[in-house]
């Protein structure tokens, strides 16, 4: 017995219009739908990944920070010294420091 996921997957068919094949090989839609795909064979997915270019009609600026983004894997950062650390390190050393504390009290 099939599940819906796999017939669906079976049954779908190249994303190409000048193709019928089966479509088992997902593609985005664009830069903007990432999440979302197209599915192709292998002939034509093949083809899709010559073409793809994520950076397409992206101007100077745009690219900069696509760039930017990347060097940190698109997740966010902070210039050196600008993050208090050692508040982070007290606030997290203090809530063991509190539960040690309560439990010697418990054991008193």
């Amino acid at each position: 017995m099939l599940h819906t996921n796999q017939k669906e997957k079976q049954e779908r068919i190249c994303s190409n219009p000048k193709c019928n094949e089966l479509g088992v090989y997902p593609a985005p839609k664009s830069r903007d739908e990432l999440r979302e795909y197209l599915y192709f064979c292998i002939n034509c997915i093949r083809d899709f990944n010559k073409s793809w270019n994520y950076f397409e009609g992206l101007n100077e600026q745009e690219l900069e920070v696509e760039i930017r983004k990347s060097v940190t894997w698109d997740r966010p950062s902070w210039k050196f010294g600008t993050k208090n650390i050692n508040y982070d390190f007290e606030k997290t050393f203090n809530k063991f420091e509190n539960k040690k504390n309560i439990r010697n009290k418990k054991n008193i």
